[in-house]
């Protein structure tokens, strides 16, 4: 009888799934008589000390001092890469998932999380790229939370830094018809990356009941939303105006709330790509059990993150940790171009990071494509939402023809001139 072979078992994880959680660009305002190269100093700092309130180990002697270092802990790794020469700081955290603080929440195993920070001083300016990364392994189905790492609320408190407009943790409440210009400016100008959320105030006669001043508390917005999008306020009796300046379809009023995405054209755009809620919808809102008005607000957060998420970003003049390896590892190449040994190092190195980036990419590639599967997935429920509306629309009209011997379109006034059109 033969004798039976044992074969060892392979667990075979594969490739995990890579999403965008969180991204964020902006410029820093520097303080007055201090230069790009020492705002970046300032930044660093700052950045290092959350990475440092996050890492279990106390970091090397060379990150004080602004130089490239790699801290490893037990599969919590910073990189960190520093070019002074052209201005160029990054660093990688990597790390396991962990539970939520408030104990709300278990550790998901299979999941890990990466936030790359950029630094740049570039002509004269310094700019901040902030991306969150999550990978799961195939067999990890738990939903993952978008949310805002911590060192963008650090940043911002100890500078000014801009969308076209201050990033704040406070409202914009618009008090002047000047102030109606300077948002018409925020609005179409197209270096504008955040979204700005404008707040109505409502009518308590028309709505019958007792409301706040605005139908969500603007100031808890804007403080979810810091870093995420802009909070305006919009006061009743300046409503006319605004209204006379963009056109009743591009407005809002009675408490409704309007989104304004980036890149925004009056002319070009179609306006259900910004989004219009009315105070009906607002105050019907329905989520688990909440009050209508922090349901809508929970909402309006979770999907202000799904949007930042998404949206396609120009990182320049930011290098994020695999592009700044590659160009460090050029920049070394080429100083050492008379040393045969020192060249072959650095090709190496060149390589391996370029090998780095093509596997970036191909993760990131990965989590655009089920980002775009999914958008496909509820394009074609809407489009069968529309049929079955349509259908139900040409029901009704035959019924209102069978009954009334007219059509539904014959009370319709056509204008006759352009001064007549609504």
């Amino acid at each position: 009888m033969a004798a039976s072979v044992t074969r060892s078992m392979t667990t075979r994880l594969g490739r995990p799934s890579v999403r965008t959680t969180f991204q964020f660009a902006a410029s820093i305002s520097q303080p007055a008589e201090q230069s790009a190269d020492d705002t970046l100093i300032d930044a660093r700092t700052i950045v290092l000390d959350w990475l440092e309130r996050k890492f279990p180990a106390t970091l090397p002697t060379a990150a004080r001092v602004g130089q490239s270092f790699t801290a490893d802990e037990y599969g919590q790794v910073i990189q960190c890469v520093s070019i002074a020469d052209i201005g160029q700081w990054c660093a990688r955290l990597s790390h396991p998932d962990a539970p939520s603080p408030r104990g709300d929440r278990d550790a998901v195993a299979g999941r890990t999380w990466t936030t790359d920070i950029a630094l740049a001083a570039d002509g004269g300016r310094v700019w901040v790229a902030i991306r969150v990364l999550c990978a799961s392994l195939r067999y990890t189905q738990a939903p993952f939370l978008r949310t805002r790492p911590r060192v963008v609320i650090d940043l911002a408190k100890r500078f000014t830094m801009m969308d076209v407009r201050p990033i704040t943790a406070e409202p914009w409440r618009l008090e002047r018809e000047e102030d109606l210009t300077a948002l018409l400016a925020l609005l179409t100008d197209q270096s504008r990356s955040l979204p700005v959320y404008m707040l109505t105030q409502p009518d308590p006669h028309r709505l019958g009941i007792n409301v706040n001043p605005y139908l969500l508390d603007e100031v808890h917005l804007a403080r979810k939303l810091q870093g995420v999008g802009h909070v305006v306020t919009m006061p009743r009796d300046m409503n006319p105006v605004w209204t006379m300046m963009v056109g009743k379809t591009w407005s809002a009023f009675m408490g409704a709330v309007r989104t304004y995405k980036p890149r925004l054209d009056f002319y070009q755009d179609a306006p259900i790509s910004h989004p219009l809620a009315l105070p009906d919808r607002i105050l019907a809102f329905d989520r688990k059990g909440k009050i209508a008005e922090e349901a809508f607000t929970s909402f309006l957060v979770d999907q202000a993150f799904l949007y930042i998420s998404t949206k396609p970003i120009d990182w320049m003049p930011c290098l994020f940790y695999a592009d700044a390896l590659q160009r460090e590892s050029e920049i070394a190449r080429t100083r050492a171009k008379d040393d045969q040994v020192g060249n072959k190092q650095h090709y190496e190195k060149e390589i391996a990071a370029l090998r780095k980036q093509a596997e970036e990419a191909d993760g990131l590639a990965e989590s655009y494509a089920d980002d775009v599967n999914s958008l496909n997935v509820k394009l074609d429920e809407a489009k069968d939402d529309n049929r079955k509306l349509s259908n139900y629309i040409e029901v009704l009209r035959t019924q209102v023809k069978a009954k009334t011997g007219k059509s539904a379109d014959a009370a319709i006034v056509i204008p006759e001139d352009y001064d007549n059109l609504p």
